[in-house]
């Protein structure tokens, strides 16, 4: 304070720690009731919606309580607890850490440790939602006395608190790799082809390309041979992961609700990924492209549609495995939900692919909502 007083200090953990929470509380503000509207219509109908509401954060930790019983399934199922978390920590990345402070960050002289523990505390408060969760699903859980987990309860909840830090750990290290200058090939590449002449670029030389038709010159060719093979790199890896869940459920039909929630989750992160690298490695391609017969917005669309393409085949396996999981009898679903659900995720990924680029926290608020609501609709597909 000037004037007299004594002028107060803030070191950088405690400066971050500040806007980290004025980032959050703004999230909550605009996102909160949404979220809370969710929760209500998931338990609409229920004698008790606290109740319904707490059964299904019981889901979150059910998989790994049930793990116990299956030997084999422990560590995988360890794992995966742990990288959901991680999951909520990336979707929320913009509001722990934005990327406009990494030149302020070099230009100071912060001690890497202290970095290393500004960065755990964000990614502790950020996953604190996340643990009220778990306990009020774990509550659920023990409230029902399920025989089959007595006998493993003490370690059940143990593998849980290591999920939690598991959770942690790895939020902590996305957090630092984001601080990594990025790879050549990456962002310099785009950068490159937005200052080089169209005549120059390779994916314009040859007579082959020149009789190419414009969607195999400027969105597939470049997936594999061209500036955009890390985007065709995470659309072929988008499009495997989705057909494991549909294979899950043949294998594990009761588990319906799990595998929709995690089909749900690897579309959301597939689709939002694909976009990001679409946006870095074709959009300067599309603007050496304006002096062409183009239409600047067909090629928007076209881009679109290519980071949704991996959801179709994917989509179709899902069907096929909740219709043989139905017609065994191993699976009894709500159509009403299940086309809710469907709508919705083919809903949120379009949202993410079509909207245009905003502040870091208004696109993990967005991420966030499509994320809660597509596992609250997952969780009541099952009767």
């Amino acid at each position: 304070m000037l004037g007299g007083g004594a002028i107060t200090v803030l070191s950088y953990p405690a400066m971050r720690q500040r806007w980290c929470a004025l980032a959050l509380r703004q999230f909550l503000r605009r996102w909160g009731v949404y979220v809370g509207v969710a929760a209500v219509l998931a338990g609409a109908g229920s004698d008790s919606p606290v109740a319904a509401a707490a059964g299904l954060a019981g889901w979150l930790v059910l998989p790994l309580f049930a793990a116990f019983s299956h030997g084999a399934w422990l560590f995988p199922a360890l794992l995966l607890q742990a990288l959901f978390g991680a999951a909520l920590v990336w979707g929320a990345r913009g509001l722990l850490w934005p990327v406009a402070w990494l030149e302020a960050e070099r230009a100071l002289p912060i001690d890497p440790q202290q970095r290393l523990r500004s960065d755990a505390s964000v990614v502790a408060v950020a996953l604190l939602p996340l643990v009220m969760l778990y306990a009020a699903g774990t509550a659920a859980v023990l409230s029902a006395h399920p025989a089959w987990l007595q006998p493993t309860l003490g370690r059940a909840l143990l593998a849980l608190v290591l999920a939690v830090l598991g959770s942690l750990v790895f939020g902590t290290a996305l957090l630092q790799r984001m601080r990594r200058p990025q790879r050549a090939g990456g962002r310099g590449t785009a950068a490159a082809l937005r200052a080089a002449p169209l005549a120059t670029s390779p994916l314009h030389t040859g007579p082959l390309l020149r009789r190419s038709p414009w969607p195999w010159a400027l969105l597939l060719q470049p997936l594999w041979c061209g500036p955009a093979r890390r985007t065709g790199q995470v659309l072929a890896l988008t499009g495997a992961v989705l057909c494991l869940p549909a294979l899950a459920l043949l294998r594990w039909p009761a588990a319906t609700p799990w595998w929709l929630a995690l089909w749900a989750l690897a579309a959301l992160v597939g689709v939002t990924r694909a976009r990001s690298l679409a946006r870095d490695e074709l959009q300067p391609l599309f603007e050496a492209c304006l002096p062409l017969p183009l239409q600047p917005a067909a090629l928007q669309r076209a881009c679109a549609a290519l980071c949704l393409a991996p959801l179709l085949p994917a989509a179709v396996a899902l069907g096929l495995g909740l219709g043989l999981a139905v017609s065994t009898g191993a699976a009894t679903l709500r159509p009403g939900v299940l086309v809710a659900y469907a709508l919705v995720c083919v809903g949120s990924g379009v949202w993410e692919v079509l909207a245009r680029p905003a502040a870091a926290a208004d696109k993990a608020s967005r991420w966030l909502f499509s994320l809660v609501l597509c596992v609250c609709l997952a969780s009541e597909v099952s009767v």
